[in-house]
């Protein structure tokens, strides 16, 4: 599979990054949060949230208002140490962008080609956004494609089609990574994600891009 950001990307947004992988052979039904995993949260959440806080403010300078996600997420953990669990890979997910406070999308690679693109909406093509609407990106959004059709918009989320279910056998992460993230702390991040599929013993294949 190849992933890529485009080169309006690149041109427009220099430091922003973005790495992906994807994921095999999923055998577990539910994801336990164990005290193990409610510490590794808890240990990491001050600099947690300040990467989520790097996100949003990427986010304004792309033209939303919108906060990031992981942002929301994270405050609403801290309060009630848990999160809404929907199956058991979005449920990991959530768990990774909680450490790490990096925003990561994930879909079902059946329901998409072996070409992904990060690039700049031209504010004409529609996709049936996750919640049930038709959602029209603005000019200019940052959105994700396969050689056949948009499937996600980075600041509002995925589409319907490409959803992870309790079924899905193999899944692609994307990890969007904000312009001002330290390099090393990065590094230590990208870490704590590879040890922690190893620990939830999936096999995945190392990072695309």
């Amino acid at each position: 599979m190849i992933v890529k950001l485009s080169e309006q990307i690149h041109e427009r947004y220099a430091e922003f990054k973005m790495k992906a992988f994807v994921i095999g052979s999923v055998n577990s039904i539910s994801f336990e949060l164990t005290n193990d995993k409610h510490n590794s949260i808890s240990r990491n959440y001050e600099k947690s949230l300040g990467s989520a806080r790097l996100m949003t403010e990427f986010y304004k300078r792309t033209g939303s208002n919108r906060r990031c996600h992981v942002e929301t997420l994270l405050e609403a953990y801290i309060s009630k140490r848990r999160f809404k669990s929907i199956n058991y890979l979005v449920d990991l997910v959530c768990y990774l962008e909680l450490s790490t406070g990096l925003l990561m999308g994930i879909h079902d690679t059946k329901y998409l080609n072996d070409y992904i693109e990060v690039y700049l909406a031209d504010g004409k093509e529609t996709f049936t956004h996750i919640s049930g609407r038709i959602f029209i990106p603005q000019k200019d959004t940052i959105c994700l494609r396969d050689s056949q059709k948009i499937f996600a918009s980075l600041t509002e989320g995925p589409d319907v089609e490409t959803k992870v279910t309790t079924i899905t056998q193999e899944a692609i992460v994307l990890i969007f990574i904000p312009p001002g993230l330290n390099n090393i702390i990065l590094d230590d991040k990208l870490k704590f994600i590879e040890d922690a599929l190893k620990n939830e013993g999936i096999k995945y294949i190392n990072y695309l891009y």
